[in-house]
């Protein structure tokens, strides 16, 4: 099992003491793809968060690659993190004071040192794939949105993690922009970069989930506070409804 959440009671991420999902209950698998819909400020950042190892869960228990988060020190919790990507919506988040390029090799110096430097090719190979070379020494701040969004997805491909989480990666991005996104995450990615520089398990939240119900093989939803898997679930309507 890459991911379970059991019993967890998930904080909100704008007010830390108040629980914005009680009692998740959730199984994640190697190879699985799994979208999270609900409507804006339901939690699914604060998912996200507590998946990713980010956040700790308010109570209950979270596995990461069959580990107890709760009874590891600081360093080896690191160790799993780094086995798990992250890509915020909303600009990335990507770093202020470091251009394109620095963003994309500063987590490999800092995690991996000197060894870091031996993927330098591999970041010159996704800055091209990603459309990215001439921003290579923009600041992030002077990007525009789409190229920011693609950063934030280098960013977090160039540690080559195993698992894939994505809030709300094309939230107000053009609709060729959505579609470039969904044809890089539907196999696109492994084309260019090589099955071995892919994660193998995918985790998508979204508000509007109808982009992406044929991507995902797993799905769950969270409304009024309360989780629920609801499997396979085509046809998913729209929140912003």
């Amino acid at each position: 099992m890459v991911i379970e959440l059991e019993a967890v009671d998930v904080l909100a991420l704008a007010s830390p003491r108040l629980v914005a999902i009680r009692q998740v209950d959730w199984q994640v698998r190697q190879g699985e793809r799994w979208l999270i819909s609900g409507a804006a400020r339901t939690g699914k950042s604060s998912v996200v968060g507590v998946a990713a190892g980010l956040v700790r869960p308010a109570s209950g228990r979270h596995l990461l690659f069959g580990r107890d988060m709760a009874q590891l020190n600081e360093s080896d919790r690191t160790a799993l993190r780094l086995r798990v990507g992250v890509v915020f919506g909303g600009g990335g988040r990507l770093f202020p004071m470091l251009n394109v390029l620095q963003n994309l090799t500063m987590p490999l110096l800092y995690h991996l040192g000197n060894s870091g430097l031996e993927d330098a090719e591999f970041v010159k190979r996704v800055l091209s794939v990603f459309e990215l070379e001439p921003f290579a020494h923009w600041w992030p701040a002077d990007l525009p949105r789409w190229a920011a969004q693609r950063v934030a997805l280098a960013r977090a491909l160039v540690l080559r993690p195993s698992v894939l989480l994505l809030d709300e990666p094309t939230l107000g991005l053009p609709a060729e922009e959505t579609t470039w996104w969904q044809q890089f995450l539907s196999g696109g990615g492994v084309d260019a970069l090589g099955q071995a520089c892919m994660p193998t398990t995918w985790i998508l939240a979204a508000t509007e989930p109808r982009t992406w119900e044929h991507w995902a093989g797993r799905h769950a939803q969270i409304a009024a506070g309360r989780w629920e898997v609801t499997g396979v679930a085509p046809r998913i309507a729209s929140f912003s409804e």
